[in-house]
């Protein structure tokens, strides 16, 4: 019994013993913390969308993010993260650790902050995706994970400037450049639609390397141009007024006739009296005035389509050497001209029926002489009932007539052959 007792008071002091120990260390914990201890300060976790100091904000007017729970500058796709103490001051040296939590790929970037509590992720490389944060620092209580999607900035980049220059009128066959531009620089390969009045395309052409493209328009009238963009829409249009050449404005001339020598009058003849040599006469050593010159043209009434013919000029009745000879349609519309060779010939040939103008100019560009040349239609070209030729003039119906009677008397000899050999 007495062996008892003595366990029983053993548990008992031992029992106090550790009552007492917990007490102590449990008070002297509490007393440190009011005293201002040093027990774990919890961080605090800012998320910031401001630009660091080498970054240009400028560049974000046009860009964009879709993450939803964590700030992303754009366009440069960076998570700037900012780490601070409960009382707003800037916590150095916490470990960030980034993690591609869906799809699952682990730590993927891992970051300490700075003197200012910064740390800055550059994900441009980085997938679309869920992503999770963990924070460490010793002597801090660890806050809970940070998750964030994350989407990659959508950039908007704007569409080139297209531009187009061409003066603002023209002449009927004089060649001039249309110059595109494409963001101020040369459009090199961009294409030009040229369209009449109507809106009807009458051509179109591709700019060279230095983005000009060499224009000739035949007919007057007010064309539009249009710029077009990579997609095949107008991105500039630009309006030019197309008016005949001079030498087409000039209204016809009536045609100089040849001035007849002036007759012998009676009188004494100029060497028998000296001419005065002043007053109101014609000054001495004037002589008669020049008649003016004579210019002809020389063309056939009809010709052929195609066919080349000879038109011959002349002045002063001598062949007219690199006179201009100018060919228009019924409408006026210069189809082409022509330069006279040393024997006053410019050989000619057109392609199409109908009535054509020749103009001989003169030097001044002016009409001295016009004639009307009609182009027909080839002989036979037209319908090829118009031929007279018979069915057996055709040497290849001759041929094979001559072979059928050939084979008839053949057939007839061999069947009276037959027939003698069967009477025997």
């Amino acid at each position: 019994m007495p062996n008892n007792r003595f366990v029983v008071f053993l548990t008992f002091l031992i029992l106090i013993n550790f009552i007492s120990f917990v007490s102590s260390d449990m008070g002297g914990g509490g007393g440190g913390s009011s005293g201002g201890g040093s027990s774990p300060e919890p961080l605090s976790i800012g998320f910031t969308v401001e630009p660091p100091p080498s970054t240009n904000s400028t560049n974000q007017a046009n860009a964009t993010s879709e993450s939803s729970s964590i700030g992303i500058l754009c366009p440069e796709n960076l998570l700037q993260i900012v780490i601070k103490s409960k009382d707003s001051k800037p916590v150095s040296d916490v470990e960030i650790r980034l993690i591609l939590y869906e799809p699952y790929q682990g730590l993927k970037q891992q970051k300490v902050t700075d003197q200012d509590g910064k740390a800055v992720f550059n994900m441009s490389k980085e997938l679309d995706g869920k992503y999770q944060l963990q924070f460490e620092k010793t002597g801090y209580l660890k806050p809970d994970d940070v998750f964030f999607d994350f989407v990659h900035c959508k950039v908007e980049t704007p569409p080139p400037v297209l531009d187009l220059m061409i003066p603002d009128k023209t002449e009927v066959g004089k060649e001039f450049i249309a110059k595109a531009t494409k963001d101020s620089k040369a459009c090199d390969s961009c294409v030009i639609v040229v369209k009449d009045s109507t809106g009807k395309e009458v051509s179109r052409f591709t700019t060279d390397k230095n983005g000009e493209a060499k224009i000739s328009l035949q007919n007057k009238g007010t064309y539009e141009l249009d710029l077009l963009d990579d997609k095949g829409a107008i991105a500039k249009k630009k309006t030019i007024s197309v008016a005949p050449a001079p030498e087409q404005e000039q209204p016809p001339k009536i045609e100089p006739q040849p001035v007849p020598a002036p007759s012998p009058s009676p009188g004494p003849s100029p060497s028998s009296e000296p001419a005065p040599s002043g007053g109101s006469g014609t000054p001495a050593g004037s002589g008669t005035p020049s008649a003016p010159v004579v210019l002809d043209l020389t063309t056939p009434e009809k010709i052929e389509v195609g066919k080349e013919f000879a038109a011959k000029a002349t002045k002063d009745g001598q062949a007219c050497s690199s006179c201009t000879i100018v060919v228009k349609d019924l409408s006026g519309n210069q189809v082409s001209s022509f330069t006279t060779d040393s024997n006053g010939e410019a050989k000619i040939s057109l392609q199409n029926k109908g009535s054509y103008e020749l103009d001989l100019l003169t030097s001044e560009g002016a009409i001295a002489k016009k004639n009307t040349v009609s182009v027909e239609l080839a002989l036979g070209s037209d319908e090829l009932g118009n031929k007279s030729t018979s069915f057996l003039d055709d040497p290849t119906v001759q041929k094979g007539l001559g072979i059928i009677a050939i084979v008839v008397v053949f057939s007839a000899v061999y069947l009276w052959w037959r027939g003698q050999s069967g009477k025997k």
